[in-house]
């Protein structure tokens, strides 16, 4: 009982040590990295805000950044700021500059997994594959599907502990005058569970782009336990947002990248080639 009661005090305190803070300096830490400075107003009525030039006025979110951010070329545009959420953050930094790529000062990394809670939880790691959630067992179909990613199986999974955080934590610390005109999620199944902590603060995102496959849940090419197409359909619905259109990403295994918008006013032909997808 004593290891238990233990095993529960260390969570706890982990659990208080992990979340956003404004350390003495004036600087956003998460796990106790430093991410970006922050203005408090003196009299301290106001939540604090991210300290961005004043040239930016839009502000992009990445979810999962795995090898590569894939927002960084719109960075050209002085007036956009892209942040980043990524757990494997030094991994990241390290392909980064194998890739002799240097992130611009508009691009904000944090080192964290996007979920419905503050705190910490197990980060699932796997050959090709990693996420917050469950892997499905794999079929002797998928794993020829999958070819180079057929690492990715459920077995000698190795797990760690990384922080978490919420996406209406993160808003909070946004200005108000800054639009959201994107957040981008690719959490292998944990996709929607990361866009749902925006919570009342959905209405600032004007677009979400999610990855999905369109088959039934117990298809044997379902990689996670998580929601189809069908699925994502719905509950982004019950959300306010419609699906613009949906692209393909990996063909062999049904995955799509789909895109939601509060309305669409353009064709969805039109709106895909518009945002480059």
């Amino acid at each position: 009982m004593r290891w238990w009661l233990l095993s529960i005090a260390l969570s706890l305190s982990l659990a208080l040590e992990w979340p956003w803070r404004v350390n003495a300096r004036g600087v956003l830490t998460v796990a106790s990295v430093p991410v970006y400075p922050v203005r408090t107003p003196p009299d301290n009525t106001s939540h604090p805000r991210l300290a961005l030039p004043g040239r930016v006025t839009e502000l992009a979110v990445e979810i999962g950044l795995h090898h590569s951010a894939q927002l960084l070329p719109a960075l050209k545009s002085t007036a956009l700021c892209v942040v980043g959420f990524e757990p494997n953050a030094h991994e990241f930094r390290a392909r980064m500059h194998h890739k002799h790529t240097t992130l611009p000062s508009n691009f904000i990394l944090i080192p964290a997994a996007v979920s419905h809670h503050n705190g910490v939880a197990l980060f699932k790691q796997i050959k090709g594959c990693s996420t917050l959630g469950r892997l499905r067992p794999r079929t002797p179909q998928l794993t020829a599907a999958l070819g180079p990613l057929a690492g990715c199986v459920p077995q000698g999974v190795h797990s760690t502990r990384v922080a978490t955080v919420t996406l209406d934590t993160f808003l909070a610390f946004v200005p108000p005058t800054v639009k959201i005109p994107l957040i981008k999620i690719d959490a292998q199944g944990h996709d929607l569970i990361a866009f749902e902590s925006a919570g009342a603060a959905m209405h600032r995102v004007q677009r979400v782009l999610m990855e999905v496959q369109d088959v039934p849940l117990t298809h044997w090419a379902k990689l996670y336990e998580g929601p189809n197409t069908t699925q994502l359909h719905r509950a982004m619905h019950s959300h306010g947002f419609e699906l613009s259109c949906c692209l393909p990403n990996n063909p062999s295994i049904h995955e799509y990248n789909c895109l939601f918008a509060p309305s669409c006013p353009l064709s969805c032909g039109t709106m895909c080639v518009a945002d480059g997808l």
